[in-house]
């Protein structure tokens, strides 16, 4: 694949309007949560609190690794918000978890993971981790995914699922290319990451490296 060159405008440009959209994303995913504060849950309310509580931690996570000071307004406002949405989560941690059980065998996780993973099938079975109440764990062909229900997290292989892992980042071949600039991307159930909009006019899908295997850039 080419080398990106030295005038990656529209990489700025793109990072730039992506953390003002996600930090507004962010805040919106929150107060629909606080909507929930003082209603008793349903077994319909544990599928949208889990699916809202992924994305809000999602769009989090790439406003934060933009880090624009021209955001701190929006960032102010969010910080609240996630402070009530924390409290809601942590002090009626047990009534989520006890309903989470009887949601169609935890298709509500399942559901709050298509927000972070493309392709993914319909049915995952998913067991609560023996260190923590709220935590779970899913494996599907080669792939461990996990979701804390209290904070929103999910991690894929032990990575967030809209970054590319350190093993893609740090690699010889992505700095040559692509240089220090990371990329919002989505997990495909194929094992490769896949860039979510297009960079200078191209759609990248990246293969982590193995024992067996470079990294491997495909361009489209």
């Amino acid at each position: 694949i080419n080398t990106v060159s030295e005038d990656n405008n529209d990489i700025t440009v793109n990072s730039d309007h992506l953390a003002q959209l996600c930090a507004k994303q962010a805040i919106y995913y929150l107060i629909a949560l606080c909507c929930y504060a003082d209603v008793e849950f349903s077994s319909e309310d544990i599928t949208k609190i889990c699916e809202l509580r992924v994305q809000a931690n999602k769009v989090h996570a790439i406003v934060m690794r933009i880090d624009r000071k021209d955001l701190r307004t929006l960032m102010d406002t969010k910080a609240k918000l996630s402070a009530i949405v924390e409290n809601m989560m942590t002090l009626r941690v047990d009534n989520i978890v006890s309903l989470i059980g009887y949601v169609g065998n935890f298709s509500c996780l399942t559901n709050s993971l298509k927000h972070c993973v493309d392709d993914l099938p319909d049915h995952l079975n998913w067991t609560a981790l023996h260190n923590s109440s709220y935590c779970y764990e899913a494996r599907h062909l080669s792939t461990v995914y996990n979701i804390n229900v209290v904070s929103g997290s999910v991690l894929i292989n032990g990575s967030p699922p809209n970054l590319l892992p350190a093993s893609i980042l740090q690699h010889p071949m992505y700095l040559r290319t692509f240089e220090s600039h990371s990329f919002e991307v989505s997990f495909c159930v194929e094992g490769f990451y896949r860039t979510t909009r297009c960079i200078m006019g191209k759609i990248y899908k990246f293969t982590p490296p193995s024992t067996t295997r470079q990294l491997i850039i495909k361009e489209f």
